[in-house]
């Protein structure tokens, strides 16, 4: 084993209990540098989620990892409504590792749905809503996700329909004044096919940016994918005279979309961010009025699923690249770093 290797500690085992109040129960998957863990309260036994970070201390992005996770604790626990996962506990294991302690979700990533193929109009609209709900409330507490996207949204099954969770807080940002001017963040982060015009341009970015971002993963929920951005996505930072392309309309792979669903997804993802919603509670407010004016149904009876509804997948049509990026720019340079989903 290497000396690098030799100070990362494997994580806890089934059986550890955390600083006496959270019990492992079984591993629920490994990353580079995470683990999930299902657990439960040492005295009370409700099931939960434990991730734990597993990295060199000395790593070049062991400061930035446990920052993120100290950001997503302090915002989910903030912020308690029913489309953002719930934050219950931070804390450290006996080997000194930050873990977090999270909502347990059964069910699955909007991601691995969508890798079986499109949503029905009824379910895309209906969770678009959900997560405009989660987004507001974000909002409410001057809160931008800044990385909106199908692996970042759980999906809950239940009697009254699928749930949507917004997931991975890491990344998101407190505002501080105007945070909607040119001037740049000096970074960029989120991930290239989901992020605003502004972000890719690296400047301060407000709650419309996680409308553009929405507004994406309604645009592949409808269609089942999503245009690719160039590989090296730093080169809208340093060149504002590079164009960013609006996306090819719905309706050219989903010709029984309804127009005035196109026309909103439109609105959300216009590259210039004042022509969008200025809000998720607008965008939510206006599928709300699509949808009762169509008599979509919603709740349980929009998750009944019929295939004859959508259209099936194809090689073609593969999700893009959902990892993650931070590229932070010093002195002329940049490096960067990616976070596994």
């Amino acid at each position: 084993m290497s000396e690098e290797g030799s100070s990362i500690s494997r994580g806890p085992a089934p059986g550890d209990v955390l600083e006496g109040r959270w019990r492992i129960t079984a591993l629920l998957g490994r990353g580079g540098h995470a683990g999930v863990y299902r657990g439960q309260h040492a005295r009370l036994r409700y099931p939960v989620a434990i991730k734990t970070l597993s990295v060199d201390p000395r790593s070049a992005i062991a400061d930035d990892l446990r920052s993120r996770l100290l950001t997503e604790a302090e915002i989910g626990a903030l912020v308690r409504h029913p489309n953002v996962l719930k934050i219950f506990d931070v804390g450290s294991t006996s080997a000194g590792e930050p873990y977090l302690v999270m909502e347990l979700v059964e069910g699955e990533t909007l991601r691995e749905r969508l890798d079986r193929g499109p949503l029905t109009i009824a379910q895309a609209v209906d969770l678009a809503r959900q997560v405009l709900a989660g987004l507001s409330a974000l909002a409410q507490h001057g809160i931008v996700h800044r990385d909106v996207k199908p692996s970042n949204i759980m999906l809950k099954p239940g009697r009254r329909g699928v749930r949507a969770k917004l997931i991975d807080l890491g990344v998101a940002r407190r505002l501080r004044g105007n945070a909607g001017g040119d001037q740049g963040e000096g970074f960029l982060v989120g991930t290239p096919s989901y992020m605003a015009p502004e972000q890719l341009r690296a400047q301060l970015v407000d709650p419309r940016a996680d409308v553009y971002s929405l507004g994406v993963v309604l645009y592949e929920s409808l269609t089942g994918s999503v245009p690719p951005r160039p590989t090296f996505v730093e080169r809208y930072a340093v060149e504002p005279e590079l164009e960013i392309d609006e996306l090819p309309p719905v309706r050219q792979k989903r010709p029984e979309c309804p127009p005035w669903l196109e026309s909103i997804v439109k609105r959300c993802v216009a590259v210039d961010r004042n022509a969008r919603y200025q809000s998720a509670a607008a965008a939510a407010e206006a599928l709300a009025v699509l949808a009762r004016d169509l008599g979509l149904p919603s709740g349980a009876r929009a998750w009944v699923e019929d295939p004859t509804r959508a259209p099936i997948r194809t090689i073609d049509d593969a999700g893009p690249d959902e990892r993650t990026t931070r590229h932070i720019r010093r002195g002329g340079g940049s490096r960067r770093v990616p976070w596994q989903s």
